[in-house]
């Protein structure tokens, strides 16, 4: 289901980003939030996946929209906590021994 959610938002983000520069001044301000929330909602959604750098795309793109800072850091914790659990995972497997 997060998956669909993504590709949806991907889509969305794709079709409204050529317009930022079309707009009036408070047709960019509008238009920059929504992106940015849009950003901000395809990182929270794609922690999950196993593609590392993918959240942390969206993370960037979320700050240089202007999504509302206290948004942001629990965006940041969680995006830390999966990586540190990945990380973990990926060590724990290379780890294991191996049978034959």
């Amino acid at each position: 289901m997060s998956a669909n959610k993504c590709r949806i938002l991907n889509n969305a983000v794709g079709v409204l980003k050529p317009y930022l520069g079309k707009c009036s001044a408070a047709g960019q301000q509008a238009l920059r939030k929504q992106l940015g929330q849009m950003e901000f909602d395809l990182a929270w959604h794609s922690i999950d996946g196993l593609v590392f750098g993918e959240p942390a795309r969206h993370w960037w793109r979320a700050v240089q929209f202007g999504v509302l800072r206290g948004r942001l850091l629990r965006l940041t914790a969680r995006l830390g906590l999966h990586w540190g659990a990945t990380l973990q995972r990926q060590l724990l497997r290379k780890l294991r021994p191996r049978t034959s």
